[in-house]
């Protein structure tokens, strides 16, 4: 998106567009390994979905800055949620049954990070591009909203 809509041939600010969210995520994840894993997921759940309205400005406004603090926001989203998922899950297995439930939230994770992206990618050619990535936005911004309603009910029954 660097080159296509901002008008930028940059190695230099592509890589940093791919490098931003899953960087932030580590440093995030990490962080918050001791915040309670029900704050952290709606932490988590909440810069998602800000972060995804930031990257979306960005490309909007056309201002590159804005969508790499998108993309930021996105990997605190992502490090917080993910990590209090495992801390979340972790517990309720039994210890022959970890591998399993590793392999299945590698599964669940490929998957939901592969076919919004592949159906954005069947999307640019008859939309383009800038429509393409609102799709995409609107495929992983709809589940961030329902988990944080789950999250929500989920509360205020505890």
């Amino acid at each position: 998106m660097v080159r296509s809509v901002f008008h930028l041939d940059s190695g230099l600010l592509n890589g940093l567009t791919g490098f931003i969210a899953p960087a932030v995520s580590t440093v995030v994840g990490l962080s918050f390994a001791r915040i309670d894993p029900r704050r952290a997921m709606t932490v988590g759940i909440y810069a998602s979905v800000a972060g995804a309205v930031g990257i979306i400005g960005g490309v909007f406004a056309g201002n590159l800055t804005v969508m790499i603090i998108g993309q930021a926001v996105a990997g605190v989203g992502f490090g917080a949620s993910f990590s209090a998922a495992l801390r979340l899950i972790f517990p309720l297995a039994a210890a022959h049954q970890r591998a399993g439930v590793v392999a299945g939230i590698y599964v669940v994770s490929y998957v939901a990070f592969g076919v919004p992206i592949v159906i954005e990618s069947q999307l640019v050619g008859p939309l383009g591009e800038i429509p393409a990535v609102v799709c995409y936005t609107a495929l992983t911004v709809l589940p961030a909203l329902i988990s944080l309603f789950a999250q929500t009910r989920m509360r205020r029954g505890a």
